[in-house]
């Protein structure tokens, strides 16, 4: 942040520009008292007040991207509020509906749950044995169903089978306390395929100790390569993108996008954008820009055309963000050269995008 600081200190005067920040350990005690945030709405809430000070030299309209520290899995636990063994018995199954003594659906399991725990807590866990029927058999099934964010459910619940692949016989103990997150990856790799880097799966397991065996239960997070024991302090890189407007830093989410080939090619096809020369030259393989060079060419898209063209292909590819969304939007054209602009249009109440206007 020095560098920072002297750069801005030796120019002169009020001005407008766009500062790319990262925070440093200094700078979350100054603004937070630790060196990440636990989620977007805080780092929006404490970051303005630290801008305000530094860059309060920057006219309104100047922008700020600040990169930080925030927590991967805020509010994680993975402690065991309630624990309850129960196993269905048959007016479980009259109660679900079904016509036979057994379940065969995840909707079945839910519907019960919330029948039997109306009121139940967070961090509350069911070990549930129950009959299921499937692929024409019906067999005893044993899950653990853990409340998490007021809903049920359905977690890996280590099995005894489970427990002999790893030399064990019907639980763990404090012996095997580092070994858990290489027995849960070993189990989780074998039976969740299609993970992708940041899923969260948690595991039940029996845990002895004190002359005691009670339902515990860890969370594992898939890093793109195997499951991991979740770290409730892991951090992440964030942007959060913020404006000065009325002599005050606020949150400014807009969002960045630069059309690419495709995008040219699917605003040359479309017959309400542009005259037909001009949708012809911006779709060839040669160009995928817009032509600006000289008015008077069929090709020539004027300002106002590229930014009607901009507005219809950000309705077809964004069409569901929020009225007052803002994208800066980077496109390519061509005049006496190839170059690039960057415009800000926003969503209004009509669904259309439109030029974003100064204070917006």
């Amino acid at each position: 942040m020095e560098d920072v600081y002297d750069e801005l200190d030796a120019l002169k005067g009020p001005f407008t520009k766009k500062v790319d920040v990262t925070l440093s350990s200094e700078d979350y005690t100054e603004v937070k008292g630790k060196s990440y945030f636990t989620t977007e709405e805080k780092a929006a809430a404490a970051i303005p007040e630290f801008l305000n000070e530094a860059y309060s030299h920057l006219e309104n309209g100047s922008t700020v991207r600040v990169t930080y520290n925030k927590l991967m899995f805020p509010g994680y636990n993975s402690s065991v509020s309630e624990v309850e063994k129960y196993t269905a018995v048959a007016e479980d199954y009259d109660f679900t509906g079904e016509s036979h003594d057994n379940f065969n659906s995840a909707g079945d399991l839910v519907k019960l749950l919330e029948h039997k725990y109306p009121d139940a807590v967070e961090n509350q866990l069911v070990v549930l044995t129950y009959d299921y029927y499937q692929n024409g058999a019906t067999s005893t099934v044993t899950d653990s169903f853990y409340f998490k964010d007021g809903a049920w459910r359905n977690i890996y619940h280590v099995s005894d089978e489970d427990y002999a692949s790893v030399g064990k016989r019907s639980d763990f103990s404090s012996s095997d306390d580092d070994l858990l997150p290489e027995y849960f990856n070993k189990l989780l790799s074998n039976t969740v395929f299609g993970a992708v880097a940041g899923d969260v799966k948690y595991v039940s397991y029996a845990y002895y100790s004190n002359k005691t065996t009670t339902q515990q239960v860890l969370g594992m997070v898939y890093n793109g390569s195997e499951w991991v024991k979740v770290n409730p302090e892991a951090v992440e890189e964030a942007v959060l993108q913020l404006k000065k407007k009325q002599g005050t830093w606020v949150p400014d989410l807009t969002k960045s996008y630069t059309l690419v080939a495709d995008d040219y090619v699917w605003i040359s096809k479309q017959p309400e954008l542009g005259t037909q020369p001009q949708r012809d030259n911006l779709g060839d393989p040669k160009y995928l820009n817009f032509y600006q060079s000289w008015a008077g060419n069929d090709n020539y898209w004027s300002d106002e055309d590229v930014l009607v063209a901009l507005s219809g292909f950000l309705k077809n590819k964004f069409p569901n963000e929020e009225v007052g969304q803002k994208f800066e939007v980077t496109y390519a054209y061509y005049k006496s050269g190839n170059k690039t602009n960057t415009v800000t249009l926003i969503k209004r109440e009509s669904g259309d995008y439109t030029l974003a206007e100064e204070g917006e």
